[in-house]
């Protein structure tokens, strides 16, 4: 599972900073329109990709091994839940930047992308939703 740091299309690395206590559909950046069908970037906590990261390691599932984003997972029917940057060369400045945080959903084009970045956006454990642009 290695995504060269260019293959982010557009992703927004700025959304890493601060950002405030939001729930529901306030965790939601960007707009739908011009987002690429069937892929959404979401952020987690530090403890989350911990989490996350030992569930992986252990099962080598597409899930996050957390509850609540497993439902949001299945509700969408989602095909992969991955890192979204991921170069091992840079593992330490990835971290550094709080880009680790950061996992791709993929999913089926023909999914309703706002459907699905809502129902990611309920799980409390998931901090931003974020639409991919080509």
């Amino acid at each position: 599972m290695v995504a060269a740091l260019g293959c982010t299309e557009d992703f927004d690395p700025t959304a890493v900073g601060n950002e405030p206590e939001v729930t529901g559909s306030e965790k939601i950046l960007l707009i739908p329109e011009g987002a690429a069908a069937g892929r959404l970037a979401v952020r987690v906590s530090p403890e989350m990709a911990e989490q996350i990261e030992a569930a992986q390691t252990r099962s080598g599932t597409t899930r996050s091994g957390i509850a609540a984003i497993d439902e949001g997972l299945e509700s969408i029917e989602a095909s992969s839940f991955s890192r979204l940057f991921v170069d091992p060369l840079f593992e330490a400045d990835l971290r550094e930047a709080g880009l680790h945080l950061w996992y791709k959903v993929s999913f089926s084009e023909e999914s309703d992308l706002r459907r699905a970045a809502q129902v990611l956006a309920r799980a409390e454990e998931i901090s931003v939703v974020e639409y991919m642009h080509h």
